[in-house]
């Protein structure tokens, strides 16, 4: 999770079983659930929740203040400008 190395939110939205998602168990709401508690993470069971999660984890964002500069930031950057760049 490199969101998280960085210090970027995530919300996580599980698959489940009852919306047929999946064909076995919920082990993805069994994982988000042992997300729960860390300030970079929301976890969203139901997608009528979403915006409003949305909305939580950008004022997070916006009282953690500026970004941190990294030294893979200018690279990734030069990365994506060249590859969009051959792009016909």
């Amino acid at each position: 999770m490199n969101a998280l190395r960085f210090e970027k939110p995530i919300i996580v939205g599980p698959r489940r079983i009852k919306y047929g998602e999946l064909n076995r168990d919920d082990n993805q709401v069994e994982i988000a659930q042992r997300l729960v508690g860390n300030d970079l993470i929301k976890v969203v069971y139901d997608i009528e929740n979403l915006e409003s999660a949305v909305r939580e984890m950008l004022e997070r964002r916006e009282k953690v203040g500026e970004e941190k500069p990294y030294a893979e930031k200018e690279t990734l950057i030069k990365t994506i400008r060249n590859f969009v760049g051959h792009c016909p």
